[in-house]
């Protein structure tokens, strides 16, 4: 009689992160190093340790400094959650049904990881990852480039620029064609914007609720 696989566990604990990370970071190094340096908003952790508080999002450098002594073997649990973006020029062949969509489709897609094997999604949908990343990093007027600067930010090597150099080229002309010049006036304007975007939000708030009424009125 032959013994039945080992089941799958649908949870992400501490050991399976570490394992994955030490793996990502022997072979492929520089995918690993950029997930080091992102924004949460293209790669976070979620960390669950089972009480009523919301889950706990940080960093990957956070977590690597945490492991192995804050969190519990057994009953923390983490989500990897991280974004990607498909450029418009392939939104039509990918997804035909664009059209038909309540919503219109502008590119942006979330991933949650729950299992250990989710996680090997992460290479095969870098490309994705590092396209969402380039095109934010262009809206705020900070594109990113290959250069000496962003080598020492990101502790990038010789052969990882290498490896990058494709991946980065293919993401950045489309980036560029999509996104709004990066000029001194959408400089300023992005710099503006990051100070406080609560007041945007606010603002953006009065216009819905305002703008039904002064519509007929003369100014």
């Amino acid at each position: 009689m032959n013994e039945s696989a080992p089941a799958r566990r649908k949870i992400i604990l501490e050991q399976d992160l570490t394992g994955f990370f030490e793996k990502l970071g022997q072979e492929h190094r520089p995918i690993f190093q950029l997930l080091r340096h992102v924004p949460p908003a293209t790669f976070r952790i979620l960390v669950d340790d089972d009480s009523d508080k919301r889950p706990e999002a940080i960093t990957l450098d956070d977590f690597l400094r945490r492991a192995g002594r804050s969190f519990h073997p057994r009953t923390t649990l983490f989500t990897v959650k991280y974004r990607t973006y498909l450029f418009q020029s392939e939104w039509r062949s990918c997804a035909p049904y664009i059209e038909s969509l309540d919503r219109p489709f502008n590119g942006e897609e979330q991933v949650a990881c729950t299992s250990p094997e989710q996680l090997e999604g992460i290479v095969e949908n870098f490309e994705g990852l590092l396209a969402y990343f380039m095109r934010e990093a262009l809206l705020e007027g900070y594109p990113f480039r290959l250069d000496r600067e962003t080598c020492r930010e990101f502790g990038f090597r010789t052969d990882d620029v290498q490896a990058l150099r494709r991946t980065v080229a293919r993401c950045h002309a489309p980036s560029s064609a999509s996104s709004p010049p990066t000029t001194s006036g959408w400089e300023k304007f992005s710099t503006l914007r990051n100070r406080d975007r609560r007041l945007s939000k606010i603002v953006g708030n009065l216009l819905i609720v305002f703008a039904p009424k002064f519509a007929g009125s003369n100014f």
